[in-house]
């Protein structure tokens, strides 16, 4: 927890380019829910943030925003709304890539890891293969989030087109876009209609000892 603390505090120099202001330097930082956030949680709760600033030589305030997905931090970067962004490692490498020739956007530290599953109530469903076009497979961010990108890793050893030059991301599946607690919510209001016992199953795993379906 301290070096990332840390970390984060000594890239503040870098904030501190722009013209003087009186007083404080406030500074906008990303949060998600979830538990992989919980050390940004501590950091607000406790203002570790602050101390390890002001360690540093730095007097600054913060300002946590909520956001819930890559894209949308993404965009909030490019418009000067964010100062730090909290999130997976595919929308940082976008904005690095559309960023390295201009403004530079870059990671400064890691915050955690875990593991994913897609998960469903869908009985029927053993394998991404099973998936209809009346399934829709809610994702934080379509495309670019960790989840998506875990997605597509799978769909490539199911779907190849050699002749016609699709990609991965042209995987044949319904992907949307919401908020962890909305797609919380989403499967645990299916859960109550399922009958009998227990039904969310998984149908993939990102550990290394667990092969994709």
């Amino acid at each position: 927890m301290k070096w990332i603390c840390r970390a984060l505090a000594i890239n503040l120099f870098l904030l501190m380019i722009a013209p003087a202001v009186a007083g404080p330097l406030t500074v906008s930082i990303a949060k998600q829910p979830g538990v992989g956030y919980l050390p940004l949680m501590l950091m607000e709760h406790e203002k570790l943030f602050e101390k390890h600033a002001k360690e540093a030589g730095i007097d600054i305030t913060t300002q946590w925003l909520n956001f819930t997905g890559g894209s949308a931090m993404n965009d909030a970067l490019l418009s000067g709304r964010l100062d730090i962004a909290t999130g997976g490692i595919p929308p940082l490498l976008t904005i690095w890539s559309k960023t390295r020739n201009n403004i530079k956007v870059r990671g400064i530290a890691s915050l955690s890891s875990e593991p994913q599953f897609l998960l469903t109530t869908n009985p029927k469903v053993k394998t991404i293969a099973d998936f209809t076009s009346a399934d829709k497979i809610a994702l934080p961010a379509v495309k670019i989030s960790n989840q998506a990108v875990m997605l597509q890793m799978a769909a490539v050893k199911i779907w190849t087109f050699p002749c016609q030059g699709r990609k991965a991301l042209e995987i044949p599946l319904q992907e949307i876009s919401l908020p962890r607690p909305a797609i919380l919510s989403a499967i645990q209001v299916k859960e109550l209609k399922c009958p009998g016992d227990f039904c969310i199953h998984h149908i993939i795993d990102s550990r290394p000892s667990n092969s994709a379906s």
